[in-house]
């Protein structure tokens, strides 16, 4: 694991840059945010009968509930079952274990400095009350400043076609600077547009982080700010992110998911 030290902030505030650049013969775009964490990074899902992918919900609909300036997608699950896949905890609280599955992790520490984890941690670890807030996803994208793709499929057992898949792509991190960075890539896998994961690793080392971890992606990949949705199953609704107003009739319809990033 990596642990990095992160800015704390009385007052969230996040900087916002829309993604626009060329990959061979494909235009990859999406959305790029930085800002401080603690104390206002929150991982929720959506329980019934204390079990996580019992009920699924749509990213919007649970950041206006919970009053989000900014929420997205974030652990992968069961697209049958809805079941959740790897440990999470919310708020302090285990929700599951992994059952030993070695995989990808973003976690943040409890206490008054609070840091952030990324890389891997058993259930053991996660069991000991020492986490706020954690999420397991799929690819360990960046390590200290390197690419770590090859390192993590090892480490991992997921398959090559996973990385080589052209899709919307979801990512958090940090940069040398101690913020988090949420990236968002939009795109549709039927048509062969977004990013795979080896395109995904170089761009966000380009973009200045130090630590990455992929998030479920594809049709879950969500980015909504304040009320309004910018991504929505990783197709553009608006380009800069930063419009203030857009009627109900005009949401797009979105994937429900089982488990979300808050940040207040």
């Amino acid at each position: 694991t990596v642990q990095a030290a992160i800015s704390p902030s009385s007052n969230f505030t996040v900087s916002h840059r829309h993604i626009a650049v060329r990959i061979g013969t494909r235009d990859v775009t999406g959305h790029f945010f930085v800002g401080p964490v603690a104390p206002h990074f929150s991982h929720v899902y959506t329980p019934t009968k204390d079990k996580c992918g019992d009920k699924r919900s749509s990213v919007y609909v649970s950041s206006t509930s919970y009053g989000c300036s900014l929420a997205v997608n974030a652990g992968f699950f069961d697209m049958s079952s809805g079941a959740c896949i790897g440990s999470l905890v919310s708020d302090g609280t285990v929700i599951r274990t992994s059952g030993n599955r070695i995989t990808s992790t973003i976690a943040m520490t409890k206490g008054d400095h609070p840091s952030m984890i990324f890389g891997y941690v058993t259930d053991k670890l996660v069991e000991t009350d020492r986490f706020e807030q954690l999420v397991q996803g799929r690819a360990w994208l960046v390590r200290k400043g390197k690419s770590f793709v090859n390192e993590s499929k090892a480490i991992e057992g997921y398959s090559i076609s996973f990385i080589n898949l052209i899709a919307p792509r979801m990512a958090v991190g940090s940069d040398k600077d101690g913020n988090l960075v949420v990236v968002a890539i939009e795109g549709n896998e039927s048509e062969k547009k977004g990013i795979t994961l080896f395109e995904f690793a170089d761009l966000l080392l380009k973009m200045g982080l130090i630590n990455a971890v992929n998030l479920d992606g594809g049709g879950s990949t969500t980015v909504v700010r304040g009320h309004n949705i910018c991504t929505s199953l990783g197709l553009p609704v608006d380009a800069t992110c930063d419009f203030t107003t857009q009627p109900p009739s005009h949401m797009p319809t979105a994937r429900s998911v089982t488990s979300f990033l808050c940040f207040m």
